[in-house]
């Protein structure tokens, strides 16, 4: 290139590079500050899942019904029983239906 060129070409090297990094700067500040909002989003988040466990309607399930359901999950005749399969899957869910699996006798 000419030598105009050769100095246009270098100063619109310059400025471009320049224009990067105040771009890359802006990126940066934005990231932090997302990241400072992800971590708090999280926690609450986990605060929200747990308060709605408390409401959920399998915990409203009488003992009855939960057993009848657990017996209904037992294997077919002739299968195998694995740790995958009820009663002991079902006892692993939560301390009241590990409760209610030990306390119905048709599932032993």
């Amino acid at each position: 290139p000419m030598s105009a060129e050769a100095q246009a070409a270098h100063a619109f090297d310059y400025e471009a590079q320049e224009h990067m990094r105040v771009l890359d700067a802006g990126l940066e500040t934005v990231k932090n500050a997302l990241s400072a909002l992800e971590l708090p989003k999280r926690d609450l988040d986990a605060m929200m899942q747990s308060y709605k466990a408390i409401f959920s309607p399998f915990r409203r399930f009488p003992a009855e019904i939960l057993s009848e359901v657990f017996i209904h999950c037992l294997p077919a005749v002739g299968d195998v029983p694995s740790m995958m399969c009820a009663p002991l899957l079902v006892m692993s869910v939560c301390k009241r239906w590990h409760a209610v699996a030990l306390s119905t006798p048709q599932l032993w």
